[in-house]
């Protein structure tokens, strides 16, 4: 039988990693409605290495270095030499510190075309063949693809099912052109809103049949899709925020589940986009500033359902808000648009300090299934739990119990080593009080388990276990990840 030592010796040469991505610092410049306000330029080599000393490894530049216009207020394409004078200053300095990856993004096709509804070759489409596009793709990167460092493109964000045909031409003709860059792309996730059709496609809903299952099966339809129409992926993203002002995301655990297992069965990884900003729309709060435990709630449900990737909406706060739509509010990411810190990137610190501590062992695990659990007594909402199918049936473990709230209880899995990582997530309601939902929970694993490597808040611990239980108190966001041999 395997010890401690054997199943850890096996991580310690891992040279895996978890992947974080993140803007970055702006120029400086900010809009509010047709108000241009202009700070100084924040894209220094000391505010990149802030970034960098926070955990992220890899850059994703978004609006912050755009090749199509010269600055926020004045849109329209550039010349090359107004391109290189406002940002060559920029790449070097981001360049210098080290990234893994930076990624350049394009709106010259990556919004115009690669959303653009039916397709874009063909006698009556943009580009006659997929040579011309190719040549295209190819005027346009030739502006930024012999920067040292930048090794990534931007793909697009969000295609819709009806844009997913443009949006694998462009990822195709990028593919053929830069076969060893990083291609990144984003897809929605799965929920219901009055947005669902316009986003995953049309469906019918059939009887004996909820408009949730049948939204449901389109989502699975929008993903076959997606690999249909792009061909063979290395990874999946999508992002989908389980934190409302009021309550949280029933649709949440199901998305993740569902994408999750589709990632695994299609040999992809998967990533996500977390929240990390707080925003009006139309005047109304859509999306509220994390707390501390939210933010944990959201990276332990991630390691728990096998995520790899993680960037953060946003880095700095949106630069371009509209009182009639999307209006950001400063103070409620990371960095501010004075460039300065808040507690949001604290927390997030700490929370990528925790994973690099524990990535050697984690990063080796696939995602297998997934239950969750409501105890009778209970003082916040479970209403976040009700769409949650629970007929997963876990390898090593024979009862669980939670005595106060919610919890949610995952298994990941190393084929090669044939080791088990059970996550226990405190998933209940947190919009209540901090001592009312701390849980002392109880899981009760098979009779050749008698000790398990405890990983918490990035601490490794070696846990013998009594009568084959572990039991932990965990408050609401916090998780145990337990590995199992």
């Amino acid at each position: 039988m395997k010890n401690y030592k054997e199943v850890l010796d096996k991580y310690n040469n891992s040279n895996k990693k978890f992947e974080f991505i993140c803007s970055g610092p702006t120029d400086g410049i900010s809009k509010m409605d047709d108000v241009v306000i202009k700070r100084c330029d924040y894209r220094t080599k000391e505010n990149y290495q802030i970034a960098k000393d926070c955990g992220f490894n890899c850059l994703h530049l978004g609006n912050n270095i755009l090749p199509h216009q010269l600055e926020m207020g004045k849109p329209g394409e550039i010349t090359l030499e107004e391109f290189k004078a406002k940002n060559d200053k920029a790449l070097e300095a981001m360049n210098s510190v080290g990234f893994d990856t930076i990624i350049m993004s394009d709106y010259r096709y990556t919004n115009s075309l690669s959303r653009k509804q039916g397709g874009l070759i063909g006698d009556d489409k943009p580009f006659k063949s997929e040579e011309e596009l190719d040549e295209f793709i190819k005027k346009c990167t030739s502006w930024y693809k012999d920067y040292p460092g930048v090794n990534g493109i931007d793909v697009g964000d969000e295609p819709t099912w009806w844009g997913l045909e443009s949006f694998g031409q462009i990822y195709k003709s990028l593919k053929r052109i830069y076969p060893n860059h990083y291609l990144f792309y984003n897809f929605f996730g799965f929920g219901i809103s009055e947005e669902t059709e316009n986003s995953i496609g049309n469906f019918e809903v059939k009887d004996n049949e909820t408009y949730y299952e049948a939204a449901k099966k389109q989502y699975q339809r929008y993903l076959d899709k997606i690999l249909e129409c792009m061909g063979d992926l290395d990874y999946m993203r999508f992002d989908a925020y389980p934190v409302c002002p009021d309550k949280l995301s029933e649709y949440y655990f199901e998305c993740l589940n569902l994408v999750s297992n589709y990632t695994r069965d299609h040999n992809m990884k998967l990533a996500l986009y977390l929240p990390a900003f707080e925003m009006l729309h139309y005047g109304t709060l859509r999306y509220s500033k994390l707390t501390k435990r939210e933010n944990d709630f959201c990276h332990n449900l991630a390691l728990a359902f096998g995520v790899k990737s993680i960037e953060h909406f946003t880095y700095t706060t949106g630069r371009e808000s509209k009182t009639r739509g999307e209006t950001f509010i400063d103070g409620g990411s990371p960095i501010t648009l004075d460039n300065k810190k808040t507690e949001i990137f604290d927390y997030i610190e700490e929370s990528i300090k925790n994973i690099r501590n524990i990535e050697k062992i984690i990063m080796n695990f696939e995602y297998r299934g997934y239950r969750t659990y409501i105890s009778d007594v209970h003082n916040g909402s479970v209403d976040h739990l009700k769409l949650c199918e629970n007929t997963y049936s876990f390898k090593k473990v024979n009862d669980f119990e939670c005595n106060k709230e919610c919890m949610l209880v995952s298994e990941l899995y190393d084929k090669e080593n044939d080791n088990f990582i059970y996550s226990l997530v405190n998933i209940s309601d947190t919009k209540i009080n901090s001592d009312l939902s701390k849980e002392i929970v109880k899981i009760q694993f098979d009779e050749d388990v008698i000790e398990v490597v405890e990983l918490h808040k990035g601490n490794k611990n070696i846990i013998k276990l009594n009568n084959h239980q572990y039991i932990k108190e965990l408050d609401c966001g916090d998780a145990a990840f337990l590995l199992v041999w």
